[in-house]
């Protein structure tokens, strides 16, 4: 999740030169667990907005809300350095995930996105789809994880949709229950034409059926 060691390097929500070299210089910038809460966040956004960072922004456990997530989007929405973004185990819901998702349509180069464990429900997922559905084989994300999050059997279909270029796909421990059938429809449907490859459904209590 990231060395303790860089939390020296943020205080009060303020990036030091220490931070700043590692997202202006490092293929990965590793900021999770640094207590970066969303002013934290918005100062990360700000360097981003501002210049070529880092392609692998890491932000895990880190207590970004949706305020810190609006901050994110619209630094993805005027910079394409990032392509991919960690945000598991923050707290973002489905108000962060839906700004989030906004700012697929300017940025096409996001290619793997992160949010498990971020209270995100059903609402938050179809919002996501709803993007990606729009965006079609325009969409960038390759890879969603999603896992740890309460979207439910809806919020489950809606995210297996097949018009996008997505190919691995977490939804484990999401909630998701036994109730699989329009999945499964969809599915079926869908062969040849999805993009999807790898599907993880665990801890859902699917039973047999």
């Amino acid at each position: 999740e990231g060395p303790p060691a860089i939390a020296s390097g943020l205080k009060m929500g303020v990036l030091d030169a220490k931070a700043e070299e590692m997202l202006l210089l490092e293929p990965v910038a590793d900021l999770s667990r640094c207590t970066l809460g969303d002013e934290g966040a918005t100062a990360v956004s700000d360097l981003v907005k501002g210049t070529s960072t880092a392609p692998t922004l890491l932000l895990a456990r880190n207590g970004i809300s949706s305020m810190g997530a609006d901050s994110l989007s619209d630094a993805l929405a005027a910079s394409h350095s990032v392509t991919t973004l960690s945000l598991f185990k923050n707290k973002i819901g489905d108000e962060g995930l839906t700004s989030l998702a906004d700012a697929l349509v300017p940025n096409r180069m996001l290619a793997t996105l992160n949010v498990r464990d971020n209270r995100i429900t059903s609402v938050g997922a179809r919002a996501l789809a709803s993007v990606m559905q729009q965006l079609g084989d325009a969409c960038g994300l390759e890879l969603l994880n999603i896992s740890d999050n309460p979207i439910g059997p809806q919020g489950c279909t809606a995210l297996a949709y097949p018009l996008c270029r997505l190919h691995t796909l977490n939804m484990s421990n999401c909630q998701i229950g036994d109730n699989l059938a329009p999945l499964a429809v969809l599915l079926k449907s869908s062969r040849g034409a999805s993009s999807l490859t790898t599907l993880k459904l665990a801890n859902n209590n699917i039973g047999d059926s």
